[in-house]
This record gives structure tokens, sequence and C-alpha cells, in this order.
């Protein structure tokens, strides 16, 4: 997983679309997607709340970087479609702004 670089106090939007087998955007089954923050090195928890809805099978949340120059985190979205979990990853660096 390749890893994207963002700047400490800014805020970020992370945007997830699931889909079913067919390739068709659906929405989860009790229509609510979850957004966790991971710290990559100890994977301890930093934050997590609910996604916002934009359309079918489209979510959002809207993060703010931490301090901490150098810190990757991992952030994720998940939900579940039949009972069965759906996550979409991706891992961020924090680095101050030059």
């Amino acid at each position: 997983m390749a890893t994207t670089t963002v700047y400490v106090g800014d805020t970020i939007t992370f945007k997830a679309e699931f889909k079913d087998i067919s390739n068709v955007l659906v929405d989860p089954d009790s229509s609510a997607a979850t957004f966790k923050v991971y710290n990559n090195e100890t994977l301890a928890q930093v934050a997590t709340g609910a996604a916002t809805r934009l359309s079918t099978g489209v979510y959002k949340y809207e993060w703010t970087v931490p301090s901490g120059d150098g810190i990757v985190y991992i952030l994720e979205m998940s939900c579940n479609f039949s009972s069965l979990p759906q996550l979409k990853r991706i891992k961020v660096k924090a680095k101050f702004r030059p």
C-alpha cells in the first residue's frame, strides 16, 4: 500500500465507494459507514467517527491531521454488506508544512 503525504493541521477528506459483486454502488446494511484512524507503528486507534453519506455507496469523512512529524497513519472506512464486512484503507504520513 502506497503512503500519501499529508500536512499536520490540515483537514483532509477520505472518500470511499462501496460496490456489490456486480460493481454497482450500494449502501451498507445499516446505511452507516464507520471511519477509523490507526497509528501504523502501534496499531493504536487514534480517531473514529460516522462517515457522511454523499450518495448511494459513496461516503466521506473529514479528518484533521494531528501534530507529529513523520507519523504514519492508516485511514479506514468500513461497513457491512449482507452481514459481511467491507473496508477501504489508505496510509498517510504526517509532515510539518515546509
